[in-house]
């Protein structure tokens, strides 16, 4: 009796020990089996890129790739196969891993056929997601488009901005949230707007790609404080304007070629030569023989006028007319001109009604007769281009009379959008050093713009 006892506590051991065995090395027959299923996110949705091991005592043995295979309907986004012959009855386990969510494991038993196995992976808060992407010519798809404008946003507030390298390539720097979150992503060159919507919940880089129109933006500034000779009185302040008009199309609006004029004392931050009557209209000759449809001209003046008119030059005894003005203007680009000068609304009558360029804007900050108030009213102006290059930043009326001769609705769009935010006006006003006068002035909350007459506001 007691050997039968034996013999069975012999057999039983040989018995646990064979299939422990097994466990891990099979009992010695191959067999082949395909593991699959889909690898997902606990906020929704299949992960594109998880990877999927399958591991062997303590060996990786096969690897995939979680895809999405638009043009197979049974695959799914987030979905892996895996296929591999070993010993049966072995003991294997599988490890899944995803950026910005926690990997997990678990253990299967090897067997021939196939064995469906879903993961849904926890998210790993908090999450940080970089937005980066491409912008490129609408008339060579091939080429990045360099110094497009692009904006990052967020409930529509502005996070980032940045502008497209040589190659039209742009990346902003990882955002940290801990939920899904919507992106928009806008960019912008010479006056083309695109906008694209990039969501997230997990640590990742999303792409936004896009197409613009490839235009040149130039700028042709003069700011004369004193002049040649003391030929006319000094003005207070117009390097001062003339440097933030730079700085302001150089830094946040990415120009491509920006001219500066003006005296040869005053400090500047960029200096192109001085403000003579000859070197500016030589450029703006210049630029209107280059331009086209798709480049935008911003021309600035910050000098002594009349309503002759004329606008002063820093050599002494010359001035530029309304007449050789209007010759030397663009014909072909979307142009602005910012008048800063005394009676400078008596240039838009004129040019208005001889210029051939239909996408002509005119914006001065006095009326036929006035004086102006000073290089304060340019924070408007450079606020105004801003608008009307479309961008979402907000405007604030300031400036007395405008002209647009195309059919553009932008300026006046820009102009209904300035009487949104009060209390910024009351902001700038106490910088500036001066005081509005909201209920009597010429930013009475009840004014509007009427396009069929250009004087009034």
């Amino acid at each position: 009796m007691k050997k039968k006892v034996s013999l069975i506590f012999v057999l039983l051991f040989c018995f646990s020990l064979l299939y422990s065995t097994s466990l891990t090395t099979g009992f010695g027959l191959d067999v082949t089996m395909t593991i699959y299923g889909n690898v997902t996110s606990e906020a929704g949705g299949g992960i594109v890129g998880a990877i999927v091991e399958l591991w062997k005592d303590g060996s990786l043995v096969k690897t995939d790739y979680t895809e999405d295979n638009p043009n197979t309907p049974s695959i799914v986004e987030g979905f892996y196969s895996i296929t591999y012959t070993g010993p049966r009855i072995a003991l294997y386990y599988l490890k899944v891993f995803a950026t910005g969510h926690f990997s997990q494991e678990r253990f299967i038993v090897f067997r021939a056929g196939s064995s469906e196995q879903n993961f849904v992976l926890e998210i790993d808060y908090p999450a940080q997601t970089t937005v980066a992407g491409r912008v490129r010519d609408t008339q060579s798809p091939a080429n990045g488009l360099q110094n497009a404008r692009v904006y990052l946003s967020m409930d529509n507030e502005i996070l980032q901005k940045t502008v497209s390298d040589n190659d039209g390539y742009f990346a902003f720097s990882p955002v940290t949230h801990t939920e899904l979150v919507t992106f928009t992503v806008e960019a912008y060159k010479c006056g083309v707007r695109q906008v694209k919507t990039v969501s997230s919940s997990v640590t990742c880089t999303k792409y936004a790609f896009f197409y613009l129109n490839a235009g040149t933006s130039y700028a042709v500034l003069v700011g004369i404080s004193q002049y040649e000779n003391g030929w006319q009185n000094d003005i207070s302040g117009a390097e001062r304007s003339t440097n933030e008009w730079y700085d302001y199309l150089k830094n946040d609006m990415y120009y491509d070629e920006i001219y500066v004029y003006g005296d040869h004392i005053s400090d500047y931050t960029y200096y192109t030569d001085r403000a003579t009557e000859s070197n500016i209209k030589d450029k703006l000759k210049d630029i209107r023989n280059e331009v086209g449809p798709e480049d935008i001209v911003v021309i600035y003046f910050a000098t002594h006028g009349s309503n002759a008119p004329s606008l002063t030059c820093w050599d002494d005894g010359n001035s530029i007319s309304e007449y050789e003005f209007k010759n030397i203007l663009p014909k072909n680009s979307k142009t602005f001109v910012f008048l800063s000068s005394c009676q400078s609304a008596s240039w838009i009558n004129p040019l208005s009604s001889t210029s051939s360029n239909e996408d002509l804007f005119i914006v001065t900050v006095t009326s036929y007769y006035d004086l102006t108030m000073g290089a304060s009213w340019d924070i408007f102006f450079r606020l105004i281009l801003t608008q009307m290059e479309g961008t979402d930043y907000y405007l604030f009326n300031g400036v007395k009379y405008y002209f647009h001769k195309g059919n553009d609705v932008s300026m006046e769009l820009a102009y209904k959008d300035t009487y949104r935010y009060w209390d910024f006006k009351g902001n700038v006003a106490a910088e500036l050093g001066w005081m509005w006068d909201i209920d009597n002035g010429a930013i009475n909350n009840g004014d509007i713009v009427d396009d069929s007459n250009p004087f009034y506001l």
